[in-house]
């Protein structure tokens, strides 16, 4: 199919993309759920809003990046799908972030950090900000280059981008789930957890480097676990060192570290 440059809001994109992307990316349906959607999954989990700060809550790739982020200590943060705040106050608590949000979702008075209620692609901002992050969020759209790009367009030279997709489509741990869950490629892009795609996305931004990786069993934090299940979390993740096949595969999360 021919190929040929895309010109949207005035801006060239930096790299072409086939005649089929582009029909996709216009006349397609970009986003895989609604507001709706995620009122009707919240109601179910275990949480309280916008109070669940959750003070000990850590991410599992923290030992990966916690020398990385430090280099930013004090700086600004903004988080992309932020609800129900977990990660924000992670930012705001381990590395003394100001940590601003993009949510559909409304904050309420328990919301200590900034939060602008919109959609993503309608959120518009001067500023720039030295980490930029997202967990579980770009695999809910058609146009992953375009989600991964706004991320890029928000963070300074010199920050960092933070991205995180759930490992489905990889691994054992949710082979039951990709076998039974006929929903799970409904409102989840299966090609942004298959690494070579996402990859082949990176080369073409105009950042200094990246990193795209599962996050191993091993490399897994247990800093918010305590008591028995540290400990047998510790001793397995140890193991799985020994055994790439059963760490790797062992997985739930792929990692993506941007370097503008």
């Amino acid at each position: 199919m021919t190929l040929f440059c895309v010109f949207r809001q005035g801006r060239e994109k930096n790299f072409c993309e086939s005649g089929w992307a582009v029909l996709r990316r216009y006349f397609v349906s970009n986003n895989l759920t609604s507001k709706q959607f995620w009122q009707e999954k919240w109601k179910f989990e275990d949480y309280q809003g916008w109070s669940d700060g959750s003070d000990n809550f850590v991410p599992e790739w923290h030992n990966i990046l916690y020398g990385e982020l430090t280099a930013y200590q004090g700086g600004d943060c903004l988080e992309v799908g932020c609800f129900p705040g977990r990660y924000l106050r992670y930012f705001e608590r381990v590395y003394g972030m100001r940590a601003e949000g993009v949510d559909l979702m409304a904050p309420d008075e328990n919301a200590v950090t900034a939060i602008h209620q919109c959609d993503f692609f309608e959120f518009r901002s001067d500023k720039k900000y030295d980490v930029v992050c997202s967990f579980g969020f770009i695999e809910h759209f058609e146009v992953l280059d375009d989600v991964i790009q706004r991320h890029v367009d928000l963070v300074k030279e010199g920050g960092m981008v933070v991205i995180t997709v759930p490992n489905f489509v990889h691994g054992w741990r949710f082979c039951a789930r990709r076998k039974h869950d006929k929903e799970l490629f409904v409102h989840h892009n299966r090609n942004a957890m298959v690494l070579g795609n996402i990859e082949n996305i990176l080369k073409n931004l105009k950042i200094r480097r990246y990193k795209l990786s599962p996050v191993r069993f091993s490399d897994k934090s247990f800093l918010q676990v305590s008591g028995v299940k540290r400990i047998i979390g510790k001793s397995v993740a140890a193991l799985t060192r020994f055994m790439p096949p059963l760490d790797q595969g062992l997985a739930t999360e792929i990692l993506i570290v941007l370097y503008k």
